[in-house]
């Protein structure tokens, strides 16, 4: 992000979804900061990087007024190089996923993580086990394990 807006900045998210599955591993990376430019407009600033298999695929930017209205937008795609996966990886039935979102505004920092892993248990059904931890400012407010 622009490092001269750093003082009108409102906040920050860093975002992170990893997904792991028998088509190998798909990771968005998504940046945004909400901040007031010279004429005191709030705007975002997004920038969002899409990678298949470790190789970036597509990457956006984009600065964003409060209505939703994209006042710049840049998206580059790059060609991905096929990856040849073990074929006892990709016949798998497990599928990880992991969500990380990590906010800093003038109330400090919020962090929420969510890791899933489904598989397919001994009866054939699917079933996903989810663990979400939340902290606020370094301290943890939730942690809970799931079975869905």
């Amino acid at each position: 992000m622009d490092s001269n807006l750093q003082g009108n900045i409102i906040s920050e998210t860093h975002e992170v979804i990893e997904v792991h599955d028998g088509q190998g591993t798909r990771e968005t990376i998504k940046d945004t900061m909400k901040y007031v430019d010279a004429e005191g407009k709030t705007l975002k600033a997004i920038h969002k990087i899409e990678k298949d298999n470790g190789q970036v695929a597509i990457e956006t930017k984009k600065i964003r007024n409060e209505e939703g209205i994209d006042l710049e937008y840049h998206k580059d795609s790059f060609p991905i190089v096929p990856v040849q996966l073990d074929p006892q990886v990709s016949k798998q039935t497990t599928k990880e996923k992991h969500h990380e979102v990590e906010r800093t505004d003038d109330k400090g920092s919020h962090l929420v993580v969510e890791n899933s892993v489904t598989f397919i248990d001994e009866g054939g059904k699917p079933v996903t086990e989810v663990h979400k931890f939340v902290s606020e400012n370094g301290v943890t407010v939730s942690s809970t394990d799931q079975v869905v």
